[in-house]
């Protein structure tokens, strides 16, 4: 039987495999299931995880906190929010000034977002890497695994780096082309400027959160990285909007106000950063291992006559190791026997030792009543 490789649409990722060697996690029950156990297990290494991450990215809380409270303030104080006949007198031509108003503050916001976007990235570097180590249902120090996770994945501030120098040149085309339309020197050009921003926004942001996870769990090439990434955005665009709509619920809760306002701030700093981490890290673990399954096939050899031999050969064996085994003496259950331990379906390294040591314990006890029925054989056959 000569092994052979299927190539598909990540067969980058399947040459490349993931950095530790590791086999994906098995599931009994959905991808969902498993999320909210996860969480359920590791609730209190996501707070812990949250806080590291809040530290990261206080930076880019700031800038988005600091430009609504500018725009608010400037609307407030601005002419056309001013009573006609109290306060500020009637302009006679305040068309771009509303326009005047986002362009400054976002001038403010993007020449900052390069920074926040790097500090960003060492706490994704770090929160991704404990991320998947949960989801392997690993033993995980939150702190060590942290900084471990910065020092093993800093493609992942680069990546973040540049995505937020695409964001800042975004945002900065869409809010100048809406200047230049509301002040009439606007241009066909601005327009489509406009549209390809909002584009490139969409597919850089998609190509960003399933390239960072991919970059945690996969060595692969940057070749690869794009080919995996643009395929992924575009092929499963329905289903990833999906699960950035499920991650993102702790900040859609604020944009309605009153009580859901305070429960999405208080998710945010308890756990919601981490939260998001969770749906999305398990959401792309699903998608390499769905892609992935089942990528090495076995075909038939062009020599038969030696594939026919190796099968005789194995067939053989296995007769032999049958009638070795129907000769060995077998030990019959008792309720004193030792029991071998159930390992649940989330679990730590303390339970996987425990089951461990049950089945050593059961393989003791057969190989002492094996070895006293053969010292009974050769007693009966010297008699």
């Amino acid at each position: 039987m000569a092994k052979t490789q299927k190539r598909n649409l990540f067969s980058e990722l399947v040459e490349k495999r993931s950095i530790d060697n590791r086999r994906f996690t098995t599931l009994d029950g959905s991808r969902w299931k498993f999320g909210y156990q996860v969480f359920r297990a590791y609730i209190g290494k996501m707070i812990i995880l949250n806080l590291l991450l809040l530290v990261f990215s206080a930076f880019l809380l700031y800038l988005l906190l600091n430009r609504n409270m500018q725009l608010s303030g400037l609307y407030v104080s601005a002419p056309f929010s001013a009573n006609l006949g109290f306060g500020y007198m009637p302009y006679t031509q305040l068309a771009g000034l509303k326009h005047n108003i986002v362009l400054s503050t976002n001038l403010f916001l993007c020449k900052r977002l390069p920074i926040a976007g790097l500090l960003l990235g060492f706490g994704l570097a770090g929160g991704l890497y404990v991320m998947r180590n949960i989801l392997w249902l690993e033993e995980v120090s939150v702190f060590k695994d942290f900084f471990k996770g910065i020092a093993k994945n800093f493609n992942v501030v680069i990546i973040t780096l540049i995505y937020s120098l695409i964001m800042s040149v975004c945002i900065m085309a869409i809010t100048y082309a809406d200047f230049a339309m509301a002040t009439g020197i606007g241009q066909t050009w601005h327009t489509i400027a406009k549209i390809a921003s909002y584009v490139s926004i969409c597919l850089f942001t998609l190509m960003f959160l399933n390239g960072v996870v991919m970059t945690v769990t996969y060595k692969v090439s940057v070749l690869g990285f794009f080919k995996n990434t643009i395929i992924i955005s575009f092929l499963l665009l329905p289903i990833n909007v999906f699960i950035m709509a499920i991650a993102a619920i702790p900040f859609l809760l604020t944009f309605f106000g009153g009580v859901f306002a305070m429960v999405g701030y208080i998710i945010i700093v308890v756990f919601g950063l981490s939260y998001i981490l969770l749906v999305w890290t398990n959401y792309s673990h699903w998608i390499y291992e769905r892609f992935l399954a089942g990528n090495t096939t076995y075909e038939q050899s062009a020599d038969n006559e030696k594939a026919k031999a190796e099968a005789e050969r194995r067939e053989a064996h296995q007769k032999v190791v049958r009638e070795r085994l129907a000769s060995l003496p077998i030990k019959p259950f008792t309720e004193d026997d030792p029991q071998i331990r159930v390992i649940p379906s989330v679990y730590t390294l303390a339970d996987v030792e425990a089951t461990e040591k049950s089945i050593l314990a059961m393989r003791e006890d057969s190989d002492k009543y094996y070895q006293q029925n053969v010292d009974k054989n050769k007693v009966v056959t010297e008699e």
